[in-house]
Parts: structure tokens; sequence; C-alpha cells
């Protein structure tokens, strides 16, 4: 689920601790009743079903190489299943391969598949010596994460499944993401990749992050490229949660898990880690809860564990988990009220509005009020030009519409409007203006073919399908590009010029096959070169 959270202002010690104390009463009852759907139960296994069960010794160099490594497969299974693999394979098993040998009458030893029919028969008969051969070769294999798979093709069971928390925005994410790695830094814990890990972590399997320390006080949390945007910011919450409660050089006595909780107690330190991330995540619009819940669930069976800790640790194990939400949600609604305030303060100068307005061609569009402008101004490093254009001309239609709707506006006002898009349009393609889009995913290239006014329209997707559609005259390229609702952009985007020069590339190729088969064609019929 998604919900708006208010807006980013710091809230008062009292509010902030009687927000997590809910949550946190809310999680616990949940992870108590939690059961597992028997549904959900026959999705996972039937989808589990789809895969090869591995020897012993294949099942450890896969967990060798990829820990976690749940549903793996080769390309061709994954391939059927709709979604084949992305990543160059870093998961090596060996297959065992199986040949039958027999002894002939000279003694010597040959291939089954070599022998004579009457060979085959002694064979079989028993009376030639037979027996079969194994050996193995390596072989590439997947996990399941490795491929093109959407969290919403793995089953809900699926272990440390991929998910997409709704969010609001990805602008929220963002400045999420951008205030706990200013916590990390905060804490002194750098954020880091497989590529970049200063422990040298290249490989983090299923887990989709890490925190990892050494006894001479250098830590770090890693993350897994995998995660989606929005699983990122539950999972850094995670980590960092672990940096602050779990690290034994974080002796300051401010909170009792770190001196009191052993290594083993793994079960534990998961339940406290993952209920800060869940607290805190809920409060800035993330409902991990989906996640949250079952995960605590297995790990401490249904708070069994917590319980067997003893009432006093029971009470100081639940009560550093909301001092540590109710510190880290303070320092994010300072961060991120810091972070509005800096993009307030940001001045939009008139020359910029000026500017901004004559590159998407709104000069003079009542439509587009200085607010509204500026606000555009302000989504522009968020966007490409093109999803630009199109917000901008999603605005003028919902615009137009509720000015009819409404009645805020004369009928004559908006026919005005109506009649200047089309008439800009003609201008555009009188002019030989070449570029023209319908919306963020459709785009249109038009070119003059020859001195005889012929003029090609070709329609790019973002699927990379190309359509083109052959005219007479400017006149019908407008007619065609009024009934697309198509309106001028500046240039096409970068992926829509690399799948027209791959398609020109293949049309020029196909071309020199033609002009090769027509020179030999003609060679052979009249033995003369063309």
């Amino acid at each position: 689920m998604v919900y708006k959270k208010k807006q980013y202002k710091k809230r008062s010690t009292k509010e902030i601790q009687e927000e997590v104390n809910n949550l946190v009463t809310k999680g616990l009852e949940a992870i108590k009743q939690y059961s597992v759907d028997p549904k959900d139960q026959l999705e996972l296994l039937q989808f589990m079903s789809s895969f090869h069960n591995y020897s012993i010794r294949n099942q450890s160099l896969i967990l060798a190489q990829f820990p976690g490594a749940y549903a793996v497969g080769g390309y061709v299974t994954f391939k059927n299943m709709g979604f084949p693999p992305i990543e160059k394979s870093k998961i090596r098993i060996l297959r065992p391969n199986f040949f039958k040998l027999f002894k002939d009458t000279r003694g010597e030893n040959r291939m089954v598949s070599s022998a004579t029919p009457e060979e085959k028969t002694l064979i079989a008969a028993g009376k030639l010596e037979s027996w079969e051969v194994k050996h193995f070769k390596p072989e590439s294999v997947f996990d399941i994460s490795q491929t093109t798979a959407r969290p919403e093709d793995y089953p809900k069971l699926f272990p440390n499944r991929r998910v997409e928390f709704s969010v609001e925005s990805d602008h929220v994410i963002n400045q999420l993401e951008s205030a706990l790695f200013a916590m990390g830094e905060k804490f002194g814990v750098p954020i880091n990749n497989e590529n970049t890990s200063i422990f040298g972590t290249r490989e983090l399997g299923s887990a989709k992050g890490h925190f990892a320390r050494d006894n001479i006080g250098n830590k770090e949390i890693v993350l897994n490229s995998r995660t989606t945007k929005s699983e990122r910011i539950a999972v850094l919450i995670h980590e960092l949660a672990h940096a602050t409660l779990h690290d034994p050089t974080n002796l300051d006595g401010s909170y009792w898990t770190t001196q009191n909780l052993k290594p083993k107690d793994l079960s534990l330190k998961e339940l406290q880690a993952e209920m800060v991330s869940y607290v805190v995540s809920y409060e800035y619009g993330i409902d991990t809860s989906e996640q949250a819940i079952p995960y605590i669930a297995s790990w401490t069976r249904h708070l069994a564990a917590l319980e067997e800790s003893g009432p006093d640790a029971q009470f100081h194990l639940l009560e550093d988990v909301q001092k540590v939400s109710h510190s880290f949600i303070q320092f994010l609604d300072t961060h991120l009220e810091q972070q509005r305030s800096a993009e307030k303060e940001k001045v939009i100068t008139e020359e910029k509005v000026q500017a901004f307005c004559q590159k998407y061609h709104i000069q003079e569009n009542d439509v587009f009020t200085r607010e509204k402008i500026v606000s555009f101004i302000r989504e522009e490093p968020e966007l490409t030009e093109n999803q630009l254009f199109a917000a901008l001309h999603s605005h003028q239609n919902d615009t137009l519409f509720e000015w009819a709707y409404e009645n805020q506006k004369p009928a004559e006002t908006i026919t005005h409007y109506l009649e200047e898009q089309q008439l800009n349009l003609r201008k555009k393609v009188y002019s030989g203006h070449a570029f023209y889009q319908v919306d963020e995913t459709i785009e249109l290239l038009l070119e003059k073919r020859n001195e005889y006014e012929q003029f090609e329209l070709i329609l790019l997707n973002e699927v990379g399908e190309c359509e083109t559609y052959s005219f007479p005259s400017e006149q019908d390229v407008f007619q065609k590009l009024k009934s697309l609702m198509a309106y001028p952009i500046n240039a096409l985007s970068e992926r829509k010029v690399d799948l027209w020069n791959a398609k020109k590339e293949r049309k020029h190729q196909q071309a020199l096959i033609h002009d090769q088969v027509m020179r030999e064609t003609y060679l052979e019929e009249t033995g003369r070169e063309m």
C-alpha cells in the first residue's frame, strides 16, 4: 500500500515517541498472529517444481558461489519461464555426462554408439562385456535474481524475494536515500556496493544488504545492486540499525543491546533491525509489513525467541528498537526539512523562466502560470527532455479540459488554444521540422525522401518496433500527426536514435545483400559483370 505522508516538518519528541510505540505494538501483534496461507504454500511449491534438484555436491558449489541461492536453473529454464538471465553467470556446477563402452571381439574398448548391429545384439545378450562411464563437465547456471524476473513474478512466500514497495514518487525515494547516506556518514559507516566494498565483498547472493566490521574499527554497509529502488530504503535502514545496535565497538552505554547480546543471538538481532526498518519506513510512506512481518516471524518463531529471552531482556530489546527508531526519524526529519528548505531557496530568475519557455515552446501561453513553470523547472533535473515535453503537453490538455468542464474560460478561448496548437504543428511540418512525439514512449521522425515531395513518417516505440508511413504532401503528414495527437519536440531521445540507427544499418545490410545477389545473378545469366 502507499499513503501520502504529511509534509516533512520536524515533530516533537512526544509525537515521534507516540508514533513509534504504536507501530511497534502493531507490528508485534501482527507477528504473533501471522500464519501462512496454504494457497501461498502451494504457489511456492508449484513454482519450485519448475527447477532441477541438484546433487548435494552441486548444491554446495552453488551456495559457495552465490550465498542463499534458492531457485537455480539453466538459461533455457528461465527463458521458457519468461524471464531470461541478464547477467553473465557467476555460478558454475559440474554436469554429469554418461556414455557406454564395450569390449569387441578383438579386445578393444569402443563406444556402444559405434557398435555394429551384430555387436549390439551380442552386447544385449551379454556375450560382449559392456559398462557405463560417467564424467563431469562444467556448466553455467543462474539464480532467479540474475534474470529479468520482476517482483510480481516471484511467489509470495519466496525467500528474500525482490519487492517493489509502493511510494509516492521517485523523488521521495531519492531524498530518503540521500538522507540515509548522510546518516551512514554521521555514524562513520560508509555505504558501498559489491564493486566498491572495502572488505572485498563481491557477491551478496540473495542477501539484500550486509553490515560488516573488523577488529580494528573498519566497517561498512554493502548493498546488493539487484534490489529495487524502494527496497534499498528498507534495506539501508535495516543495516544502519545493525550498525547502531550490534557493533560491539559502539560501547557508549546508550543501548542495552550492544553490551548484552551475543553473536549467537542472531534471531533477536534480526528482530530488532527489521522492526526498526519497518517502523521508520512506514513513517515515510513505505509500508514494508508484507515483507517485514513474515521475516521476523520466521526468525523468531512468532516471537518465541523474544519471550524465551526473559522479561528483563525483552523489555530492553524492545526499548532499544524504540530508541533507535526515534533517533533515526529525528535525524531524517531534520535532514529532509533542510533539503526542502534548500530547494525552496533556489531562486528561479526571470531569464531562466524565459529560456525554459523558449526551449519547450510555451511562450505567451496562459495555460502555464509562472508558478507552474517554476514547478516544471524544478523537476527538470529529474526528467529527460522528452519526458518533460510529455508532462507539459499533458498539463496543457488537462488545463484546457478543466477550463471547459468547469466553465472557467469562454469556449472561444479554448477553441483558440486548440487552433494555435494545430497551427503550430502545421508550421513545423511545412518548415521541415523532423521530430515529434505522442507520449513518453512513442516518437516520430519525418524525412523527405526525394525531390518529388515524397515524405516518410517513422514511428518508433519503446520496444524497438518501427512503423513507416508514406505521404505525398505536407498536408497529409500534418493530418496524420494531428490524428495521433502528436506535438513537436527538439530531438529524438537517445534510445530512439539508437533504435533508428540500428534499423538503418539493417536496411543497409539488406541492400548490400540484394545488390550482391543481383550482380551474381546477372553474371551467371549473361557471363558479364554489371
